[in-house]
């Protein structure tokens, strides 16, 4: 080949050879993106899958920096999770990022009750509701996430079926982020604890009636088993028609409103519930 000619050959073989690994380079980034996720291919007993138990736990080293970047969009993660409550859409994610590593360094394991959220310390624990059907699963926040229009949390495969989202796919929901340490401390003083948490009178608000008993040990087991299946306070309230005749009323609430109510009901007949549910005032 002519001495001269030589120069120029290699440049552009340089020249087409880095234009071909940045195609591929792209290509990747694209099927990778775009690649459609699922619901994993093996044997998944959600039924058996628990809350996890809030806990405290320091701050993942690099899962909290000041701010960081997202397809062009800049956010800031917050300080702390005190006060938290949000509503908006939740989505979900499976196997498509099973087993890689999450914002916080974990492994994300789409069959474990955790959460991706865009600006919340890691890791976080959340109280999520589906405003659509009133159920209530826990989450622990490990990931970063959604970047998807105006959804706020993104939910494990097996977080999203509990909670109803799968296979919809989206939900309105509310996500309350829970105080490890308050958490504690009420478990350690749940209603049916001792005889210190027998209410009279009542918090006003609204109630969900669970049944009115006349042995406290009665009120006592029903309180019990609706703690188990929603995260929410339920009271036993002594009540006195005559001072020889006491009787023990259990409920959920105090709540807000009747429309919280309502969620309420929906949760505990979805799992299960078969005595009547009325809504009641204090």
């Amino acid at each position: 080949m002519n001495t001269l000619l030589k120069p120029i050959f290699l440049f552009w073989f340089l020249s087409l050879s880095l234009v071909f690994l940045l195609m591929q380079i792209s290509g990747c980034t694209t099927m990778r993106r775009g690649t459609p996720d699922g619901p994993p291919s093996f044997y998944v007993n959600v039924d058996k899958i628990k809350n996890p138990v809030p806990k405290p736990l320091p701050k993942s080293r690099r899962g909290n920096p000041y701010s960081y970047v997202e397809f062009g969009k800049r956010y800031y993660v917050m300080d702390n999770s005190k006060g938290y409550c949000e509503r908006g859409l939740a989505s979900w994610y499976g196997m498509k990022f099973h087993q890689r590593h999450t914002s916080s360094g974990e492994r994300f394991d789409t069959t474990e009750m955790t959460a991706a959220h865009k600006t919340l310390p890691l890791p976080t624990y959340a109280l999520v509701t589906n405003l659509e059907n009133g159920k209530q699963i826990i989450v622990k926040v490990n990931d970063r996430g959604p970047f998807h229009g105006n959804r706020i949390i993104d939910l494990s495969y097996v977080a999203a079926v509990k909670l109803g989202v799968y296979p919809k796919g989206t939900a309105h929901v509310e996500v309350k982020a829970i105080d490890p340490y308050q958490y504690q401390k009420k478990s350690m003083h749940s209603p049916f604890a001792s005889q210190k948490q027998i209410h009279s009178p009542p918090p006003s608000g609204h109630y969900v009636k669970l049944g009115t008993f006349r042995k406290e040990m009665q009120a006592r087991r029903t309180a019990k088993k609706a703690a188990t299946l929603i995260q929410t306070n339920v009271r036993i309230i002594k009540q006195h028609k005559e001072k020889s005749d006491p009787h023990y009323f259990v409920g959920v609430g105090p709540l807000k409103n009747q429309t919280q109510a309502k969620y309420i009901i929906k949760a505990l007949k979805t799992k299960g519930w078969e005595t009547p549910l009325a809504i009641i005032s204090y």
